[in-house]
């Protein structure tokens, strides 16, 4: 198995399992808040399923800021040293 069957079995059983939780609790719970339990159900199951796709993104994120502060200490040395040459 490759690392997308992997993970696309585990989201399925982590579906699965909200899916066996609500039925379980479905019973519990007058029918006028199924609907709300439904969406805390989801709720409960995306994060764990998006959060990788998250991290991802703030790593990006962080890494593209991170080389526009090294441009701009780059262009401000260059800078310095082109006022040391002029004042010298």
């Amino acid at each position: 198995m490759n690392h997308f069957s992997l993970s696309s079995l585990f989201y399925f059983l982590i579906l699965q399992a909200s899916e066996l939780r609500y039925n379980e609790l479905v019973t519990q719970v007058p029918e006028s808040t199924r609907p709300l339990l439904r969406q805390i159900e989801a709720m409960q199951v995306l994060v764990p399923c998006i959060w990788p796709f998250i991290k991802t993104c703030f790593m990006f994120l962080l890494l593209f800021v991170l080389g526009l502060c090294v441009a701009l200490l780059f262009y401000f040395h260059i800078g310095l040293v082109r006022l040391y040459c002029f004042f010298s």
